[in-house]
């Protein structure tokens, strides 16, 4: 019995490590890179919730973050084809906090397509404007991401 538990572990920790090695994301914000690749089970990582609903979370872990809080995007979406956006309304939005920032920018208009969803793997493009409270304005172009499905989703 010992031995089946150190197998399933093993198993377990083999595959959150191979999740972390195929999570990829990129884009460009008001022209300046944004881009990681790894991550976890929880981060860069996308999670099932609903029939009809993903959240897909991008975070850099790069260690020049460790004493603040990385940049991150969090979006929540149909699981396939395209999801437009606007001002958050409904279920389905899109966030944006840059590093050491609290303050979220949500769009004004944001377009994300599914281009490839399974119960493994979830790839995808996304671009838009987004708008904090104060008003500035952001631009995101030329996004993408590759990530894994999270083995902690409610729903396969």
């Amino acid at each position: 019995m010992y031995f089946k538990l150190i197998l399933l572990t093993f198993f377990l920790t083999a595959s959150l490590v191979a999740n972390a090695q195929t999570a990829s994301f990129s884009c460009q914000i008001n022209g300046q890179t944004f881009a990681y690749t790894g991550g976890n089970a929880m981060s860069n990582a996308c999670f099932k919730t609903a029939p009809d609903l993903i959240n897909i979370g991008l975070v850099s872990l790069d260690p020049k973050y460790k004493t603040g809080t990385p940049p991150q995007i969090q979006m929540y979406l149909l699981p396939s084809g395209t999801t437009t956006i606007k001002n958050n309304e409904g279920k389905y939005n899109f966030h944006y906090t840059a590093a050491n920032e609290i303050e979220p920018y949500a769009p004004g208009s944001f377009t994300v397509t599914i281009t490839s969803y399974s119960q493994a793997h979830v790839i995808g493009t996304f671009s838009g404007t987004l708008k904090n409270l104060a008003g500035k304005t952001i631009t995101i172009t030329n996004g993408k991401f590759d990530v894994p499905v999270s083995p902690y989703s409610n729903i396969k």
